[in-house]
């Protein structure tokens, strides 16, 4: 048996190089082929291997740049001795098309040390080449459609700051006129009003920059916490019900119990507007179906603190479901499908997350997650 390995051996290495995948092929010290592998032959055009023998790249139809740019990577391997790997190289075929390579050349030696040819494998790399330009049209799209982003930003912020400001001013001038008008005691029950309107201006600022700020650091790649604090939960939400600006008998419909207090390295700000679009979705839901309830519930874990933000309206379905933090996805007449969206990022970008299920029939149910935070 291992005699007939022996005798075959030739042979059998003949029949491996000729089915190899990619292009095989060894020249002598003028570039003239002296073998190659089905492959190159198909490169060529030509129906079986041994028409390529005793031929150079000129013989077979190639130009006369692709001619003299091959050669010189020949006589560069056989004159230094030296591989060259890595050449890209962009073949001509016979079919009028062309075929992007990486070739890899080896210098040849005799018994006695003497360069007689060169030897080469190329691999074929034109699908990863296109699925290359493919990555870099995106990356480019995706980096107009970022400056794009950053300057309707931008300019959504600068033009809501004028009557932001406005209404500061229109604010403060009503109060003035009426301290002039009215006895102060008279003015007790709307102080809370007109700080409660300055405070939400306020607040409403802060979230256009800390916006913008962080649409700056996505465009740049980079992020940071440096906008995070401590925040007590059970104060975040109280807040978020005492701010939000319900509706008739709306603020009964909330129902919280401090069971379990915890603390989160988060952004206020961040929190409340997610809480917002919550209650103005529960809102609308239980308006649309007459019944309903909020409820919300806070839960001290072990890998997360969690918060489960619960409405009873009912009528959800898992088809809502499968797409209700989807961007500009939205079943509401008028509605824009960011809420959801941006809550699911802030989540994120505080290093926690959102999700939502069905529960108890078509209610639907959201678990706010954050990450274990020990205060210094």
């Amino acid at each position: 048996m291992n005699e007939e390995w022996s005798i075959n051996a030739t042979e059998f290495l003949d029949k491996i190089i000729k089915h190899l995948p990619g292009i095989v092929f060894w020249k002598d010290t003028n570039s003239i082929y002296r073998g190659c592998n089905e492959m190159l032959a198909k490169v060529f055009g030509v129906n079986i291997r041994e028409e390529v023998i005793g031929k150079n790249d000129h013989d077979l139809g190639w130009g006369v740049q692709d001619v003299e740019r091959i050669c010189k990577d020949d006589q560069d391997v056989i004159r230094s001795k030296i591989p060259k790997h890595n050449i890209y190289e962009r073949l001509p075929l016979a079919n009028g098309n062309f075929m992007d390579v990486l070739t890899n050349k080896e210098p040849l030696f005799d018994d006695n040390n003497n360069v007689i040819g060169v030897f080469g494998i190329a691999t074929d790399v034109t699908q990863l080449r296109e699925t290359q330009k493919q990555l870099e049209a995106a990356r480019k799209q995706a980096e107009e459609i970022r400056q794009s982003v950053m300057v309707l930003a931008g300019s959504v912020g600068h033009d809501l700051r004028t009557p932001l400001a406005s209404l500061s001013m229109l604010f403060d001038g009503l109060r003035n006129r009426l301290v002039k008008d009215f006895q102060l005691d008279a003015l007790e029950p709307y102080t809370k009003t007109f700080e409660l309107a300055k405070n939400i201006l306020t607040d409403i600022n802060h979230f256009i920059d800390q916006t913008l700020d962080n649409l700056k650091q996505v465009s740049r790649g980079t992020t940071k916490d440096s906008q995070f604090s401590s925040c007590n939960i059970n104060i975040c939400v109280a807040r978020a019900i005492n701010s939000y600006p319900f509706e008739n008998n709306e603020r009964d419909l909330i129902v919280y119990t401090h069971q379990k207090s915890f603390t989160f390295l988060g952004n206020p700000i961040y929190f409340y507007r997610i809480m917002c679009n919550l209650f103005k979705n529960s809102l609308y839901q239980i308006q649309q179906t007459g019944k309903g309830k909020i409820i919300i519930e806070t839960e001290v874990g072990d890998e997360w603190n969690i918060l489960r933000y619960k409405d009873t309206a009912g009528d959800v379905t898992l088809e809502k479901i499968a797409t209700i933090f989807t961007a500009f996805a939205t079943t509401k007449t008028n509605g824009s499908g960011i809420g959801l969206a941006f809550c699911e990022l802030a989540m994120q970008h505080m290093g926690g997350d959102i999700s939502c299920e069905l529960v108890d029939g078509d209610c639907i149910q959201f678990t706010l997650r954050f990450p274990i935070y020990n205060p210094p």
